[in-house]
């Protein structure tokens, strides 16, 4: 009964966007565009009574020690405050994004409103805030006055997991082939004009002659966006887009590519490092970064020994780098390899200790009170 709105409002949509309702979020988010998601906290919220009452009808819920919720969906920072109020047990938030105030989903100013009410209930009601990168926890702080739960807020940055590229093997290109790959999709403030203006000027140049130079993009993207853009600078023929294709797969073309790409927003800094970057990791090769050399990911992967910064604004700069690396690659010592201690510090087995270590604190604060 609860679903039925929400599935009356899908229908009603259908009908007054007709084929443009049709689209996938996917199809959506390929072109550079997202609908706007006017439920509070987001959509998920039409999940939340049935589990709420999952949790209350399950026999063992009088065994929980903890509770941990992750978002988005920020629907599960609410599901977890409502268990604390219920269960009297301790939550702890985590934020893997922003839920206020994002300039990729931006919302209804009444809804924004809501959520700004709703976030500070849960961060003033938590034992402990985690999140995926230190502006994230300064920016909910300051938003709401809350300065002073500093004391209970931790970051622990996402990682990856060895074993995942361990199961693959390396899908390596012919030894005259230097290959860039990436893999995401190019919306928003991901704009790869300059990076597709500086390989057209290389290309021309002549730097890329007696190697067969290759940039391919993998992930949902809109192709018919870029073709027109492509040709125009002379680059159609090594800026290639290969669609989606199996994740095993893709693990086995990163381990074999010359380098991965990263792509930095240009209209803002947006604090957070997408789920690819963590896998670039795992191939143990040095990340490329193309962005502002003063954004969050740019010092992320400069600060940790991560990588090398093509920066967005420097042109000239990435013109260099980019050469150099091709003419490393012609006399034959290039070297792309990640110092294998900067790998071992970005994998899920040093982020468990600082998690056990949060857990610990809230257990010995419930003991003192």
């Amino acid at each position: 009964m609860f679903h039925v709105p929400f599935a009356l409002l899908g229908a009603v949509r259908k009908i007054a966007g007709g084929r443009r309702a049709a689209k996938s979020r996917t199809e959506l988010r390929g072109q550079g565009e997202l609908p706007k998601d006017p439920f509070i906290p987001d959509h998920y919220i039409e999940w939340l009574p049935l589990a709420y009452w999952k949790i209350l009808a399950d026999k063992h819920h009088k065994d929980i020690d903890l509770i941990y919720a992750s978002g988005p969906p920020f629907s599960v920072h609410l599901l977890g405050y409502l268990l604390k109020a219920k269960l009297k047990k301790p939550l702890v938030l985590e934020y893997r994004d922003v839920l206020t105030d994002d300039p990729y989903n931006k919302s209804f100013e009444i809804k924004e409103k809501a959520n700004r009410f709703l976030e500070k209930l849960f961060v003033k009601n938590a034992d402990a805030i985690v999140s995926v990168s230190q502006p994230i926890i300064d920016q909910v702080l300051e938003k709401h006055g809350l300065q002073n739960l500093k004391a209970k807020c931790f970051e622990i940055p996402s990682a990856f997991d060895p074993k995942d590229f361990q199961r693959v093997d390396a899908t390596l290109p012919a030894s005259n082939q230097f290959v860039i790959s990436l893999t995401t999709t190019l919306y928003g403030a991901r704009r790869p004009d300059i990076l597709f203006s500086t390989l057209s000027k290389l290309k021309s140049d002549g730097v890329f002659d007696g190697i067969e130079f290759l940039l391919n993009i993998y992930g949902y993207n809109d192709v018919d966006r870029f073709q027109g853009q492509l040709e125009k600078l002379g680059i159609q023929d090594i800026v290639q887009f290969k669609g989606f294709i199996p994740h095993a797969d893709c693990l086995a073309i990163l381990k074999g590519s010359t380098f991965n790409l990263d792509l930095g927003e240009q209209d803002f800094d947006y604090p957070t490092l997408p789920f690819h970057y963590w896998e670039y990791l795992g191939t143990g090769t040095k990340v490329l970064h193309f962005g502002f050399s003063n954004h969050y990911k740019a010092k992320f992967t400069a600060g940790n020994g991560i990588g090398i910064i093509l920066p967005i604004e420097d042109p000239a700069r990435i013109y260099d780098i980019l050469a150099g690396f091709v003419r490393e690659f012609k006399e034959g010592t290039l070297d792309t390899k990640l110092d294998p201690e900067v790998v071992a510090a970005q994998t899920w087995v040093s982020r468990v200790g600082l998690l056990a270590k949060i857990i610990r604190a809230i257990e010995h604060n419930k003991k003192n009170r």
